[in-house]
């Protein structure tokens, strides 16, 4: 379930450096993508789940990645406006 997240440990270990950097873009959007993979698949999971309570922490899980995928695109906004106002 977790697949595609795991091919991008080495980027999100150093995403600091990677965004410190510049021209971040695509080693970003494929750190974003592997997280949406993941919380497709968490959700499909959550579909198929039929105990309530295994099905109500699969959720968090989701909400979990979606927050992680919001917060790399974030991080990368950052970066990019400290590049441009330290010209």
């Amino acid at each position: 379930m977790y697949e595609a997240l795991e091919t991008m440990i080495a980027d999100m270990n150093n995403l600091e450096q990677i965004l410190a950097k510049g021209h971040a873009g695509s080693r970003v959007a494929a750190i974003a993508a592997a997280f949406e993979d993941c919380a497709q698949r968490v959700s499909d999971a959550t579909s198929a789940c039929v105990d309530a309570d295994e099905r109500a922490a699969l959720q968090k899980i989701y909400r979990g990645m979606i927050a992680g995928q919001r917060i790399v695109y974030r991080l990368n906004e950052l970066a990019l406006e400290d590049a441009v106002v330290g010209r």
